[in-house]
């Protein structure tokens, strides 16, 4: 991907494809187990938070939800998923990649 098309992905507001590209770098999970049942959670639209999704207990008898950003680095940030990437990409004089490559980021 382009310097440019990361910067117009971080301005445009696009949270599913900002998560998404977040969860191809490792920076936010892509599955999780729920705490109280150890069910998968599934990724669901939900407009009441800032990310627009929340990982949800598909189980009738339980329904939790969960931050997107739980387990991540974002978990603590009020800022939005799309300023955080424009903000990485500023950071780091504008190189995606060779922020990637520092482990100090990464769930794994």
């Amino acid at each position: 991907m382009l310097l440019r098309q990361y910067y117009q992905l971080g301005c445009s507001g696009q949270k599913l494809e900002i998560i998404q590209f977040f969860q191809q770098h490792s920076l936010i999970k892509t599955s999780l187990n729920c705490e109280k049942c150890q069910e998968t959670m599934t990724m669901s639209e939900f407009d009441k938070r800032q990310d627009g999704y929340v990982w949800r207990c598909p189980k009738r008898t339980c329904r939790s939800t969960r931050s997107i950003r739980c387990e991540s680095f974002f978990l603590n940030s009020n800022e939005s998923l799309g300023d955080w990437l424009l903000t990485m990409l500023v950071w780091n004089g504008g190189s995606f990649e060779r922020l990637l490559r520092r482990p100090i980021l990464a769930l794994r």
